[in-house]
């Protein structure tokens, strides 16, 4: 089985669910080595995470690297 976006989204998910961010971050590394592109679901889930753990500075920075990797953010994103 080859993980897809979906796989690692739902992982994610679960690590940002149980305030578990660095977690999150490892997935998402490993996301990337296996030359999987996050999309904007992937980042709406790690901007949610910091946002309720009130590391709004890591959030803008989320915000940035959407932006630069040419994933626009929605709706969902911003709120």
């Amino acid at each position: 089985l080859v993980p897809s976006v979906y796989t690692f989204s739902s992982l994610i998910n679960v690590h940002v669910r149980s305030g578990d961010l660095s977690g999150a971050l490892k997935v998402r590394k490993a996301m990337r080595k296996k030359g999987v592109r996050p999309n904007v679901g992937i980042f709406t889930i790690l901007l949610r995470g910091y946002s309720q753990a009130g590391n709004m500075h890591r959030a803008r920075a989320l915000l940035d690297e959407m932006v630069a990797e040419d994933i626009r953010p929605d709706t969902r994103a911003i709120n």
